[in-house]
């Protein structure tokens, strides 16, 4: 004779088996987490590259984005037409992003390349009013 589960242990054993299968897939180990965000003046010290550029092609075929701007204004880095930037393609691991078409204020560390993430004041320009303010 087979043993039944009684019917008010079957809710909680199919939450608990949702839960961690939740957990199985939604690994915390590559979750990303920014620290407090640098003020403007150490965001531009720390950066590499400074500049305005449009989104002209991006690349996500590997784990880190390649994205390649047309630089409208440099502030800061060699002074270049184009800009190759990378930025995490990962699931939640703090890459930023971009859009084909849309002009951002990049701000590019130095990793052996450029590299931006969510983690520094990189913006759309639309939204970088206060930055744009500063620089010029």
């Amino acid at each position: 004779m087979k043993q039944r589960m009684p019917k008010t242990l079957a809710p909680i054993f199919l939450v608990l088996s949702v839960f961690i299968i939740g957990l199985a897939f939604n690994n915390p180990v590559f979750a990303c987490e920014c620290h407090k965000r640098n003020n403007f003046e150490q965001e531009f010290d720390f950066s590499k590259a400074v500049f305005v550029g449009e989104v002209v092609e991006i690349d996500k075929s590997k784990p880190d984005a390649i994205v390649t701007f047309e630089v409208k204004k440099m502030w800061k880095g060699a002074k270049s037409e184009t800009m190759v930037v990378r930025t995490n393609n990962q699931g939640k691991a703090c890459g930023y992003v971009f859009r084909q078409g849309e002009q951002y204020l990049v701000y590019a560390y130095d990793e052996g390349m450029l590299r931006t993430s969510i983690c520094t004041r990189t913006a759309e320009v639309k939204s970088a009013a206060e930055d744009l303010k500063e620089l010029n």
